[in-house]
Parts: C-alpha cells; structure tokens; sequence
C-alpha cells in the first residue's frame, strides 16, 4: 500500500526514524533504480541534518532539504533526478514526538505536489 502511495504522489522513497534516529520502516517506490548523489552525498546524510532540525519542530510543522540533485542510471542510460525530502516529526494520540518521517519527493510534477502537501 505504502508503495503504490509512493508511485501515485511522485515520491521516491519514504522513511521513519525514531527518536534516537534508528530507521524502523523503509519504504521504496517500485521503479527505485540506484541513485548517485553530488560531492560523495548520501541519502542518509541528508536524513541526518534534517532529523535534527524536525526533532526540534511542533505538530503539523515541515523541514524540507534544499533541492539536490541525483544520477539514476539503468544500463547505459542517465538520467539527472531533482530531488527534495521533508522531514515531518511524527506524535503519537497524546501528543508525544516518537519519530521523524522522510519523505524523498521527485519533483517532476512539483506543482501538483506542493498542491496537495498544502491542501493535507
């Protein structure tokens, strides 16, 4: 199911963390193809700097990544991604951060995401 959200909302990847950072689920699109990031980047170090700034927000607040950009490569083709992660902390009923959720968005359709983001 989380799958099939991520292949209908552009997005590339879905993550969440706990509070001392330790990843408990991971979820994929299908079409995932290896990535290669700039300047030796991972995906995991831009998850890094933002669980540190989403650990500090309040309920219903977002920390997004700069845009960066990524190498998808399947044989001999390469395709330049343009990527952006949110990073939203997550509250249990009673009001108690228990984690952070990355979000990996392919801004191909940027417009339409940033429109239903809104609308949540």
């Amino acid at each position: 199911m989380l799958a099939d959200f991520l292949e209908v909302k552009q997005s590339y990847q879905m993550t969440i963390t706990n509070l001392s950072g330790a990843e408990m689920l991971k979820v994929e699109s299908e079409t995932l193809r290896a990535l290669s990031w700039p300047n030796a980047l991972s995906n995991r170090e831009i998850h890094s700097v933002l669980f540190e700034k989403a650990v500090a927000l309040e309920k219903g607040q977002i920390a997004f990544s700069p845009i960066y950009f990524a190498t998808e490569k399947e044989g001999t083709n390469t395709t330049k991604r343009v990527l952006m992660t949110l990073a939203l902390p997550l509250f249990d009923d009673s009001a108690t951060k228990k984690g952070v959720s990355f979000i990996d968005l392919d801004l191909i359709n940027v417009f339409e995401i940033l429109a239903i983001v809104r609308g949540a």
